[in-house]
């Protein structure tokens, strides 16, 4: 004799494989093409500033802390994950990604420690001196000093400023 609870589990297998064989592959939405992934190179030109005056140290030390790694970007393709910019020449950092989504508008806050000597009291958050595979970063979100550009699959980007 059959289990009740077997012969229905037994059931709704058979139904739900009767089901998908029934969609015609043609006509079934599944989801949206994948963006194609292109290259970025993040460039910071940062701007030396000088070191804090010695009753702001504590300050600059715990912005440099708020930043957690130092000059890093926080790109929206990675949930924000910091990522080090790597020093190249004097002032100039860049960080190299090749998961870049195409075709998307991207947000992007930018962190640089000769800010944190400029602001002790902020985090690090820079909105000039940076570039997008050669082309300047211009639209910044008020308030918040957050970058945003898409790019196509050819790796042309686009950030013009707001309004």
């Amino acid at each position: 004799m059959l289990d009740p609870r077997k012969t229905s589990s037994l059931f709704l297998v058979a139904a739900a494989a009767l089901a998908s064989m029934a969609t015609d592959c043609e006509q079934s939405p599944r989801g949206l093409e994948p963006s194609p992934l292109v290259r970025v190179e993040i460039r910071l030109e940062s701007e030396p500033a000088a070191e804090p005056a010695a009753d702001q140290q504590t300050a600059f030390e715990r912005c440099v802390e708020r930043m957690e790694v130092e000059n890093n970007v926080r790109p929206s393709w990675r949930d924000y994950a910091p990522t080090t910019l790597t020093e190249t020449a004097p002032n100039i950092f860049l960080a190299e990604f090749f998961d870049v989504p195409a075709n998307v508008v991207h947000t992007m806050t930018v962190h640089d420690r000769n800010q944190c000597r400029r602001d002790p009291l902020g985090d690090g958050r820079v909105s000039a001196g940076i570039t997008v595979n050669g082309t300047i970063v211009e639209r910044v979100i008020a308030a918040t000093d957050a970058l945003q550009f898409s790019i196509d699959e050819d790796g042309v980007v686009m950030s013009p400023a707001v309004g």
